[in-house]
């Protein structure tokens, strides 16, 4: 696959020229006195530069405060936290002090992820397997039953598109 670089533009910028890497990515942000260098997804969301994660506890505490106050007032949704395995030392600082939750894991870093609204949290569950749905419906005359996304990369461009989502772990 393409690699996405994490290089940054300039602070809450939107860069047009990070579309063309991965559709979802939607602008970036280099950080600045108040935040952690990051990108920004089609969703709201926000997804943390690994490599300008602060080793320094007390450095990294302070950073992760101020970022998510500043996201709160952009009216971010989701944070996405990369902490390689070097940085494990702030797993219990994302955890206990700011309400990180665990997302996954994987051999050399661990995903945590915080909602940010006052909402119920719409962030997908780590993947074991991704089942997707669609529905192709016709009415009496033959016609097709489109429909416009509301959120995500196809609410964007404002596509018109037969019914299709993905279906929750656990939902009916």
């Amino acid at each position: 696959g393409t690699a996405i670089s994490m290089k940054p533009a300039a602070c809450s910028s939107r860069d047009k020229a990070d579309k063309q890497h991965a559709f979802w990515i939607g602008g970036s942000s280099q950080g600045c006195s108040k935040t952690l260098p990051c990108k920004f997804d089609f969703y709201g969301g926000v997804i943390v530069d690994p490599a300008a994660v602060p080793a320094d506890e007390n450095t990294f505490r302070s950073i992760l405060a101020s970022s998510l106050d500043e996201w709160r007032k952009q009216g971010k949704r989701g944070v996405w936290l990369h902490l390689d395995i070097g940085a494990a030392t702030l797993v219990p600082i994302a955890a206990s002090e700011f309400g990180f939750e665990y997302h996954h894991a994987e051999k050399d870093y661990i995903m945590m992820t915080k909602w940010l609204p006052d909402s119920p949290n719409t962030l997908p569950a780590n993947a074991s397997h991704t089942v997707g749905v669609g529905a192709l419906v016709t009415n009496s005359e033959g016609q097709i039953l489109l429909v416009r996304e509301k959120s995500g990369p196809a609410a964007k461009h404002g596509f018109w598109k037969i019914p299709t989502g993905l279906v929750d772990a656990g939902e009916d």
